[in-house]
């Protein structure tokens, strides 16, 4: 059991690193409205989104594994408290790629007014701190197993 639990941990916490370090990162970009430097990080973000999603269900995975080859009942209230806060994230996931995708072609094209319009939606922002909220909770329920 204890492999797969170290396998979960490192997954989901790679993961965290690379979807929010990104996210973060693209937030500082993304004020500066510099097209070529905004064009230039959506190369080297898509591969990392990637990887950080593929993290997040290989995490989700082992994390499954850990659960049913150790001593834990899939149903308990801190692992369905879990699967809500990770769906949320999921759900979320397409909508900021939606508005991210906006500000990458703005910059792609050039097209000033739109970066500045695109960038300066405050939804994005928003997004931003409630993956931040929703990882700092999981990362709490996982702790602290409430109704445990």
């Amino acid at each position: 059991m204890e492999i797969w639990k170290f396998l979960h941990i490192v997954s989901m916490f790679s993961a965290v690193t690379l979807l929010i370090g990104g996210s973060v990162f693209a937030e500082r970009l993304f004020s500066t409205r510099d097209a070529p430097a905004i064009a230039r990080f959506h190369g080297a973000l898509k591969p990392l989104e990637t990887l950080g999603i593929i993290f997040i269900v290989a995490g989700i995975v082992f994390g499954l594994v850990t659960a049913i080859v150790g001593p834990f009942d899939l149903t308990q209230t801190w692992l369905i408290i879990a699967y809500v806060l990770v769906a949320a994230l999921f759900v979320l996931g397409p909508y900021e790629s939606v508005i991210y995708n906006r500000i990458f072609e703005a910059a792609a094209d050039g097209d000033a007014a739109a970066l500045d319009a695109a960038a300066a939606d405050t939804k994005r922002k928003a997004l931003v701190v409630i993956d931040i909220v929703l990882y700092v909770a999981i990362i709490f329920v996982m702790v602290t197993k409430p109704g445990l």
